[in-house]
């Protein structure tokens, strides 16, 4: 894949819901609002065009170098994500499709790693071992790899806790949780003296301690193509987040001062009046997309 792509790729890992085009957009936008703030102050003081133009220029190029040594971090810190992100989603196939074997095997080494001894299989997913000189009751809870473990599936672990008495009960949590069975196991987890284990607490133990083979990196990008050629549908979309609607105003109000103060010709107040579009656009999308979800949530209230 073009080293550019795999750039925009590692950008947008750190920007949550904004596109990569959107970012760039609103940088561009924003350094031009600044140079021509600078640039209009320089003037109507100096009145000298020519100095109001190199030191715009140079508070542009500035505003680049700086833009560009946060983007370099950006791309860093976004290629740490991206790696992360496909490793244990990796790690995640791994567990849910291998044999069950192969997932207790690295139950041991993580139980291991903390000094679990006497390690005694009692059935499938359940096993006794000694800690610390205290008794320890172990569960693994894994059903299949989209399951949602609910209420009832942790009231019948509770039972079973509850009559195999120990000092201690470590359960491992492959699936996510239910909010039902979630609130079911901190209401338990001091009376039971329950220590869970997710998925993810597995999966960190599993990259720190080297566990994760060469398989687990990336050599391509596989799957994420679809994050690219959507350059035109992410342009669009930029022109409705929220933050953008200060923005808008910022400028409007930017361009029409400029306007009004130091260049009384009429791009000013085009440019104002384009913003001001731009920020009546957004504020009434902003205002239908609250609409519609006032009236979602009435629906789901009757």
């Amino acid at each position: 894949m073009d080293e550019k792509v795999l750039k925009r790729l590692y950008i947008e890992e750190t920007l949550k819901t904004r596109k990569y085009i959107g970012y760039r957009l609103d940088i561009a936008l924003l350094k031009s609002i600044v140079t021509i703030i600078i640039f209009a102050f320089l003037y109507y003081y100096s009145k000298n065009i020519i100095f109001s133009i190199i030191v715009g220029v140079q508070v542009f190029l500035i505003l680049t170098l700086l833009n560009k040594l946060r983007i370099n971090k950006k791309i860093k810190i976004g290629k740490d994500k991206l790696l992360q992100r496909i490793k244990l989603k990796k790690f995640k196939n791994k567990i849910f499709y291998s044999d069950y074997k192969d997932i207790e095997s690295f139950i041991m080494l993580y139980l291991n790693q903390y000094r679990y001894k006497n390690i005694k299989k009692v059935k499938k997913y359940s096993y006794k071992a000694i800690k610390d000189s205290e008794a320890i009751n172990i569960y693994i809870m894994k059903f299949f790899e989209d399951a949602v473990i609910e209420k009832a599936d942790i009231r019948d672990l509770l039972t079973v806790m509850l009559d195999r008495k120990a000092n201690k009960n470590l359960l491992f949590i492959l699936n996510d949780l239910s909010e039902e069975a979630k609130e079911l196991l901190e209401k338990y987890n001091d009376k039971l003296n329950i220590q869970t284990v997710l998925l993810d607490d597995i999966y960190k133990f599993a990259d720190e301690s080297l566990l994760l083979s060469e398989e687990y990196e990336y050599k391509d990008i596989e799957g994420l193509e679809r994050k690219i050629n959507r350059k035109t549908k992410d342009i669009v979309k930029n022109v409705f987040i929220n933050k953008k609607l200060i923005i808008y105003i910022i400028a409007a109000i930017m361009f029409y001062a400029i306007h009004k103060t130091i260049f009384p010709n009429q791009l000013g107040i085009y440019i104002s009046y384009y913003f001001i579009i731009l920020a009546c656009i957004n504020a009434v999308y902003r205002l239908y997309v609250l609409y519609t979800r006032i009236n979602e949530n009435k629906k789901q209230t009757n």
